[in-house]
């Protein structure tokens, strides 16, 4: 809850400084999806050629649940203790999807009728369902010169469309929108299991007053690197810590990315820091205190071209950028990324000149030049090998 009250009162003193906050309905909504165990994920970003800040927040809701199908040769104690844990773990799952989709529901219904524009769709039959939400609230600002693109037309206040991945409906132009799309349906017919997936996404605009040809700035990576380095110590500080340069070059063939897209010709250099798995606690700890300095420091200089994410800890194997900064004279980025495997804990301090590419045995890497590979000593593929053993 710390940490929660730090991003509102963080995320608050941005809006309100360039005097534009966004739906306050919509914020309680999102503060009981994360109180709830929704997973959530929430960006901030100028780096797509434009001087305003866009905010974007995301939920992810997911449940599985059912019948269990009971063995034949089960004792009636025996049953009755599966069946307890059954209701306990997926009961519960249940109960807490249906409460978020309550609240969302009613939370949409509300807005409505305040919103410009709305799309409300509900389709139910047997034990499929289908939602689609999507509601507008600030009308759009359309720019003459790209009255040709493909999400913005003369005399529109707003284009919805249906995305490709998502399936979804979205009014991608107006300056503050919202969207929910949720499905249930059958996942294991044996065993009588129902799965039920919803995402709800709020995207809004908040002015800056600044402009793009005369304002915008590449982003500063030294400042940010000085400012973020005492608790890098911090991480180095405990016992097992590591630190290793790398230096990834590729010209873009056969090779795939962190993320496995295709990747082009781009180089990588920088600082991988990794701590071991015990210090669980502490790295949490730290990890909060990046994540604020970083926070703030973007939130100080929406002159700067960037993009900052935030995530909460992650519990589980992860790779996630926090911060994307563009120094587009200088013709090179910085990439601050976390990640987690059962081994520990990795920051990684990325400068980057032309497309961002890491290799796939990034934790391993020292050195990777178009195939050619220099391991970081004791991570050796064989050394590896014979830990296993």
């Amino acid at each position: 809850m710390k940490k929660l009250f730090a991003f509102i009162c963080l995320s608050a003193f941005a809006v309100f400084a360039f005097c534009q906050e966004p739906n306050k309905q919509l914020q309680q909504l999102e503060k009981y999806l994360q109180e709830s165990g929704c997973s959530f994920f929430y960006s901030q970003y100028n780096e797509d050629g434009d001087a305003n800040i866009k905010h974007r927040w995301t939920a992810s809701l997911h449940a599985t649940w059912g019948e269990m199908t009971v063995r034949e040769n089960q004792s009636e104690e025996e049953r009755k203790q599966s069946l307890d844990i059954f209701e306990r773990v997926y009961g519960q799952r249940r109960r807490n999807l249906e409460n978020a989709l309550d609240s969302i529901r009613l939370t949409f219904a509300r807005l409505g009728k305040k919103s410009f524009e709305s799309y409300l769709y509900e389709y139910h039959k047997d034990d499929i369902d289908t939602i689609k939400y999507a509601l507008a609230f600030a009308r759009p600002k359309v720019d003459p010169a790209k009255a040709n693109n493909e999400s913005t037309h003369p005399g529109d206040s707003l284009v919805k469309y249906t995305s490709k991945y998502y399936n979804s409906i979205r009014f991608n132009n107006a300056r503050e929108a919202v969207n929910f799309d949720y499905s249930k349906n059958m996942y294991d017919s044996r065993g009588q299991l129902y799965r039920g997936s919803g995402i709800y996404t709020h995207v809004y605009t908040v002015d800056t007053g600044l402009s793009l040809e005369k304002d915008l700035r590449p982003f500063d990576i030294e400042a940010l690197q000085a400012l973020i380095q005492p608790v890098i110590k911090s991480f180095l500080s405990l016992k097992g810590a590591k630190e290793n340069p790398v230096y990834w070059s590729y010209d873009g063939k056969n090779e795939t990315n962190i993320t496995g897209s295709e990747a082009v010709k781009g180089l990588t250099t920088g600082q991988l820091y990794f701590v071991p798995i015990q210090y669980e606690a502490e790295v949490e700890a730290l990890y909060r205190q990046l994540d604020s300095l970083v926070h703030d420091y973007v939130n100080r200089h929406p002159e700067q071209a960037y993009h900052y994410s935030y995530r909460p800890f992650p519990q589980k194997t992860v790779s996630a950028s926090m911060v994307y900064g563009s120094d587009f004279i200088g013709g090179k980025c910085y990439n601050l990324r976390f990640a987690r495997d059962k081994e520990g804990f990795y920051i990684l301090s990325l400068i980057v000149k032309g497309d961002s590419w890491i290799p796939d045995e990034w934790k391993s890497l020292k050195s990777y030049i178009n195939g050619e590979k220099v391991y970081i000593k004791g991570k050796e593929p064989n050394k590896e090998k014979d830990k296993k053993k």
